[in-house]
């Protein structure tokens, strides 16, 4: 893989999100470890990740602006497979599978972190 590839298919973000075949991560991590620029943002979006979960874990006024701007529910709902926000750490993909894309947007990196998340909100 080279680096062009690897920036224009996303994979620093899709390999933090666990969207990679076992092969696509293998070909990402090869590159990566010789790429001190995909080194870098593989670091960078981990990093982030552990933030984001930290600040929601711990700042509850931050926690619930946060669901009201997005359209997070606490309290797990109704709809099979969702999560409360209480539940740190519990990894979820999007509702419905075919709602799942292999792209590092702002609904995986919600479902990353642990939330179910609802566009119906």
């Amino acid at each position: 893989m080279d680096h062009n590839e690897a920036v224009t298919k996303k994979m620093a973000e899709s390999c933090l999100l666990e969207e990679l075949t076992p092969e696509q991560r293998d070909a990402f991590e090869e590159h990566y470890f010789d790429c001190p620029e995909c080194a870098k943002d593989v670091k960078a979006a981990a990093m982030l990740v552990a933030n984001v979960k930290e600040v929601l874990r711990t700042e509850p006024a931050f926690r619930l602006v946060f669901m009201a701007a997005t359209g997070l529910r606490a309290g797990g709902g109704s709809g099979a497979g969702r999560r409360s926000l209480s539940e740190p750490g519990y990894h979820s993909g999007l509702e419905g599978a075919g709602e799942r894309q292999c792209t590092a947007g702002a609904d995986d990196f919600l479902s990353y972190c642990g939330f179910a998340w609802s566009k119906n909100c």
